[in-house]
């Protein structure tokens, strides 16, 4: 109601939410000056595109009907915009330059790192981690990785999979790289009736890390973004499904990349993969990036390498069309 009444200046919703509210109260965007939307590349996505592009739909037609609110889409991702600029009525701006240099690459079984830096040279370090033998798992290659970074001083996000995935390896991270406690962060929870996962949440903050999924509250969520964005912060490790990387401001010196499928499986597009890796080299705090994506065998080292790593985002494309 509030916002009905034009009390606030900056609201933020998701796509699914916006399409409802506007549906529901359709003078609604008579009160709207400036429709921003983030992470557009999200209308080729084989879940929610049909969302967004409904929504995008909704607005040219209201468009016709004299109500046009400014609209800007946003994407650090996108590959060639296949003519949405035009169906949109506006026109593309497009950058290729990062402002912090980005060396991305895969960490191979024998623990060297492969990459390609900011001039697109190919550069392969020998002997970057020796791996642990302790669970025969991926783990024993994110603990060594991980320590490394962090006794380099850098802040790291690894992107798992799955939600349980998020919060194992948070816990086995704070157990085994014996960082100083996050006590800032465990100050600013909620205190209230703890969940589950805000208990586990504590125990990998005392050991300076974090996890970061949907099983937390939402404040529990803004207070780890917080806490990590924050100068020289304790909180030193961050373990994240992929939502942290759409439209949530915490980049990090360095990006752990741990498995590429949703579950289902549906592999990872590349631009939802150069998304993940894209997090990593914060302007004003570090003057290069590093994206590690983990590859267990010689055929994920090829394909990964190939596929993602040397790989160009998609098109957009309408999933109205491909769905029909």
């Amino acid at each position: 109601p509030a916002l009905m009444r034009g009390q606030y200046d900056l609201c933020l919703f998701t796509y699914e939410k916006f399409s409802a509210l506007v549906l529901g109260s359709p003078f609604l965007l008579d009160q709207i000056g400036t429709i921003i939307i983030d992470e557009v590349q999200m209308i080729a996505d084989e879940t929610r595109g049909v969302n967004l592009e409904f929504l995008l739909t909704l607005l040219r037609v209201r468009r016709q009907q004299g109500i046009e609110p400014q609209l800007i889409a946003l994407s650090a991702v996108i590959g060639s915009s296949n003519g949405l600029e035009r169906w949109l009525g506006g026109r593309i701006l497009r950058r290729e330059e990062r402002p912090v240099p980005l060396n991305e690459g895969i960490l191979k079984t024998d623990g060297s790192f492969r990459y390609i830096d900011s001039t697109g040279n190919v550069n392969e370090e020998q002997s970057y981690i020796q791996r642990i033998w302790n669970k025969n798992s991926s783990q024993d290659w994110v603990i060594p990785l991980v320590r490394r970074l962090v006794s380099e001083g850098k802040q790291v996000i690894v992107f798992r999979e799955t939600r349980p995935e998020t919060r194992g390896c948070a816990l086995y991270l704070a157990r085994e790289l014996g960082l100083s406690p996050a006590q800032e962060a465990i100050g600013a929870l909620p205190l209230g009736d703890p969940s589950g996962a805000s208990h586990a949440l504590r125990e990998a903050l005392s050991g300076g890390v974090a996890f970061h999924n949907s099983n937390l509250d939402r404040e529990e969520r803004l207070i780890i973004e917080e806490h990590f964005r924050a100068p020289n912060s304790t909180l030193r490790v961050l373990v994240a499904t992929t939502t942290l990387a759409m439209g949530v401001n915490t980049p990090a010196e360095a990006v752990v990349i741990v498995g590429l499928e949703h579950p289902g499986p549906r592999p990872y597009s590349i631009a939802e993969y150069k998304n993940l890796a894209g997090r990593a080299g914060r302007l004003g705090y570090s003057t290069k990036g590093l994206s590690f994506l983990l590859a267990l065998g010689a055929n994920e080292e090829n394909y990964f390498w190939t596929r993602y790593v040397l790989g160009k985002p998609e098109e957009i494309q309408s999933k109205f069309f491909v769905n029909t």
